[in-house]
């Protein structure tokens, strides 16, 4: 019985300290990343997550024809280079940030409504290191002010 008990307050803790890691990572998104969409409309929604070196994250987002678009991908300092692409539907990339200077976003109008995938990847100093460094990536899209 007390061994449950334990298990409880670890669990209890865990999902705790991960809230509030959550909650910084959404709060600097909103107040530090947000500035990359410049003169760009946000769209509202703050993606962002904790992620560590050698980590990679996909996001899948709807775009509209006619429209104008930035897709921006913000880090913490501490981290790593972070790279993106955007790919679409049938696997064409159509963006890759390593080979565009690691350009920290992209601007660019879509044709065809269509769904595209941002793939995120968080780069590692040492792949044989046990300590990774870890910290928030947010990826924001914003529509061009008309």
């Amino acid at each position: 019985m007390l061994q449950r008990l334990r298990f409880l307050a670890l669990f209890i803790i865990l999902i705790s300290v991960s809230g509030f890691v959550g909650a910084q990572c959404f709060s600097y998104a909103k107040h530090v990343c947000k500035g990359q969409l410049e003169r760009y409309l946000h769209d509202g929604n703050y993606n962002a997550t904790v992620l560590s070196e050698g980590d990679t994250a996909e996001i899948y987002k709807t775009f509209f024809s006619g429209q104008e678009y930035r897709v921006a991908v913000c880090k913490v300092k501490n981290l790593p280079d972070v790279y993106f692409k955007i790919i679409d539907g049938e696997n064409n990339v159509l963006f890759d940030s390593k080979q565009n200077g690691n350009a920290p976003y992209w601007d660019f109008e879509i044709k065809t409504t269509q769904q595209l995938i941002v793939h995120v990847e968080v780069s590692e100093k040492d792949p044989d290191s046990k300590n990774k460094i870890s910290g928030c990536v947010s990826i924001l899209f914003g529509i061009k002010r008309e």
